[in-house]
């Protein structure tokens, strides 16, 4: 299975964050509410209806490697926050 994460700052490794479906998860642009999320760069990028669920990491994985420009985001207290920077992909940094 494909490890992704971001290394912080301080050089704390965050895991990519899995929303699992309830009712208070807002959909991506297609909907889906499950999964782990990535969001584009740019003018509201925050939006969730201008992210991508995807429920397995290895399309995750795929997406980023394939959209460099693209964040996702990763578990950290006390909430889920989106990062772009940072992004490793099994050790490798994109």
């Amino acid at each position: 299975m494909t490890r992704v994460y971001v290394v912080d700052k301080d050089g704390t490794e965050l895991e990519a964050h899995y929303y699992h479906q309830n009712s208070t998860t807002k959909p991506d642009m297609f909907g889906m509410v499950e999964g782990y999320r990535c969001a584009p760069s740019g003018k509201n990028s925050n939006w969730s209806k201008n992210g991508l669920f995807y429920r397995s990491i290895d399309d995750l994985a795929d997406h980023l490697r394939n959209n460099k420009d693209w964040g996702l985001r990763v578990t950290k207290a006390p909430s889920q926050s989106l990062r772009f920077n940072g992004i490793h992909i099994d050790g490798v940094k994109l």
